[in-house]
């Protein structure tokens, strides 16, 4: 059974709301450059929205977990060089696929003050120190980065997946694997709670614990 909780005009709405001038450059160009991937980090945000507000996070956190989860894969590929506002030093980082370069290019715009930018840095991170880009575990990575990681994840192992070769996993399945490497990879109280918020979507039964 798959999710209708939202059509694409619906998400796309959703972005124009928390939107900000200063991120628009960045949105459109990751959607001209990457559109699997923008549409990847459109669905995020929406799954970053309904978790915070199951812990009633006020608006402004929200937003700026929201537009992080809409920027956590800012492509470092992409040819920002040809913008005003790269250095040399985020220029010479950009190729290097991972949170840090990602994280870079949106402290470089200055936007510290509307995106959860250690969310950005984070999400990669796992609670056993296994994680990327600097081990993190437990207590050293955010609530927003948690928040992040579980929403990412979900996303990822329900959508097609070609570059992997994999089809893509049922909802049940997928919450089933968040369970699994809960307090290994997820954060287990973020994995219940968005468990609860899917299984009233889905209108069924949910995974319990015991599946780890």
């Amino acid at each position: 059974m798959k999710l209708s909780m939202w059509t694409y005009g619906e998400l796309e709405t959703m972005r124009r709301r928390i939107g900000h001038p200063d991120m628009e450059f960045l949105l459109k160009r990751q959607e001209r450059t990457n559109k699997a991937r923008y549409d990847h980090s459109l669905r995020v945000a929406y799954y970053c929205n309904i978790i915070a507000q199951e812990l009633d996070w006020n608006e402004p956190e929200r937003l700026r977990l929201m537009r992080a989860a809409l920027l956590h894969e800012i492509d470092p590929s992409a040819d920002w060089k040809k913008t005003t506002r790269a250095s040399a030093a985020l220029q010479a980082r950009i190729g290097d696929q991972c949170p840090e370069a990602a994280a870079g290019i949106l402290r470089e715009w200055k936007l510290e003050e509307l995106v959860h930018i250690d969310a950005v840095q984070q999400y990669q991170e796992n609670l056993d120190g296994t994680g990327l880009p600097n081990s993190l575990c437990w207590n050293e990575i955010c609530q927003a980065a948690r928040i992040l990681r579980v929403a990412d994840s979900f996303d990822r192992m329900t959508r097609c997946r070609p570059e992997y070769g994999q089809s893509p996993l049922s909802e049940r399945e997928a919450l089933e694997e968040l369970f699994r490497w809960s307090d290994m990879m997820y954060d287990a109280e973020t994995v219940e709670l968005f468990q609860a918020v899917i299984q009233r979507k889905l209108g069924e039964a949910a995974p319990s614990r015991e599946h780890k």
